[in-house]
């Protein structure tokens, strides 16, 4: 019998496989050496879960395949050599490919990437699946929600259960991103449910659970809001980032490819793909931290706020993501200054605006904390200042809600001033803006 060394082949990673030939030669060993479905699973997986993978109606995970390598006594070779035939080599590399360049969150690279392959009916739904993640991911909701029925429904035709769980959490972020938040809501807990059933993916409950939350959120509820969000911290915790080695597999990968040995260079492109994708991982999950910051804060949890803040910052610099650290460090602002320490609430603002991220609210956020902290100080011309740069950037974006918000702090300010006319005109112009929107 081979001993197992699969720990020198690969890490145990969460890029998933889902051919037959994985399958049968799971079940062959199993039976060789005398094992129940039980047995293999050791507590770690599923009989149910097992089941569909010796049957070849799911896919399975690297991370899940180590376990039944390891359970085996068999190196991880053995189930993956030559388990994906020739012809389709070159395109399961392809949508790896398109998958690694949305994971560096490079859309427009894998919407580019997709345009020029052209897969079997088996692989469609892979195709659709990366197709509509893109598409939710430059905000062309509507275009991803039609994408990912379609998705859904191929998935569904293969039986391919832990696609079709991917497919409803990014159905769920499409129909969020259009407004239609009870359909949404049903796909995000279609995902909690279907996950008991075998499918071992922290990553997407954690997604699911702070999709159920924002719906929450913006219709109000907000002690069910943070009850969800506090539920998804716990799985977003979980997230690494091993993005060096996603660039040696990928080009280990198209070594083979160029030499002709398919199988191998499938299996390094697999590698490949699912390191890029637990940093699509972290990066959803620092974003989603950092969102659940600022609701923790409007709610008055300064502690989990933080707490929430903190975790995204820490995730955000472990992946080279200076825009989701620019909106962690100007939540955590935010924080320090409720909680009446002004000293570090300006350090945290000062470094997010040190990062030059691109997005709007962390900028305004942040510049709004130090506005506040220069009116306070009695500092009223760098508050003026401040407040003035908030308003113009804002001023005529999608960014409504926190226009109006803005320009009603800055109203008062110039009230306080004396500037009354000032003060009014511009509480007018916040009140018109000041209308239903989620932005």
């Amino acid at each position: 019998m081979e001993t197992s060394n699969a720990a020198e082949q690969v890490d145990p990673n969460e890029t998933e496989i889902a051919t037959a030939a994985v399958g049968q030669r799971v079940r062959t060993a199993r039976r060789e050496r005398g094992l129940t479905l039980e047995d293999l699973g050791g507590g770690a997986l599923s009989r149910s879960f097992l089941s569909r993978v010796e049957n070849g109606k799911t896919r399975i995970s690297l991370k899940s395949l180590y376990k039944i390598a390891t359970r085996l006594q068999l190196p991880m070779s053995h189930f993956l050599e030559g388990a994906i035939g020739p012809a389709e080599a070159p395109l399961e590399i392809a949508l790896d490919e398109a998958e690694s360049s949305l994971a560096r969150q490079d859309a427009e690279g894998a919407l580019s990437r997709l345009n020029r392959v052209s897969v079997p009916g088996k692989l469609q739904h892979r195709l659709l699946y990366i197709r509509g993640r893109a598409l939710n991911l430059l905000e062309r909701h509507r275009e991803a929600m039609q994408t990912l029925q379609t998705a859904r429904d191929l998935a569904l035709q293969h039986d391919d259960s832990h696609a079709l769980l991917e497919i409803e959490c990014a159905l769920g972020a499409a129909l969020f991103g259009i407004g239609v938040y009870d359909e949404a809501q049903v796909h995000f807990r279609t995902v909690l449910n279907g996950g008991q059933g075998g499918v071992e993916d922290p990553a997407l409950r954690g997604k699911a659970l702070a999709g159920i939350g924002n719906v929450f959120y913006v219709r109000g509820d907000v002690a069910s809001a943070l009850d969800y969000f506090s539920r998804a911290r716990e799985y977003m915790r979980t997230v690494n980032d091993p993005d060096t080695a996603g660039r040696v597999y990928s080009a280990l990968s198209q070594d083979y490819l160029q030499k002709s040995d398919l199988s191998s260079a499938v299996r390094h492109s697999s590698y490949s793909v699912g390191s890029y994708r637990l940093k699509q991982n972290a990066w959803d999950a620092a974003r989603e931290l950092a969102t659940m910051a600022f609701r923790y804060l409007a709610a008055d949890d300064l502690d989990r706020a933080a707490e929430s803040a903190q975790d995204a910052a820490s995730l955000a610099v472990a992946i080279g993501d200076s825009e989701d650290e620019a909106f962690a460090r100007s939540a955590l602002a935010g924080v320090y200054l409720r909680q009446g320490n002004p000293d570090l609430a300006a350090q945290e603002a000062n470094r997010a605006l040190g990062l030059e991220a691109k997005s709007l609210p962390a900028r305004s956020d942040s510049m709004l904390v130090l506005g506040r902290i220069a009116s306070e100080t009695g500092e009223f011309d760098a508050a003026n200042n401040y407040y003035t740069d908030v308003v113009n950037s804002l001023r005529g974006t999608e960014h409504q809600l926190r226009f109006a918000e803005a320009a009603i702090e800055y109203s008062r300010f110039l009230h306080k001033l004396g500037d009354v006319e000032a003060a009014y005109s511009l509480m007018l112009e916040a009140t018109e803006k000041r209308r239903p929107s989620f932005d």
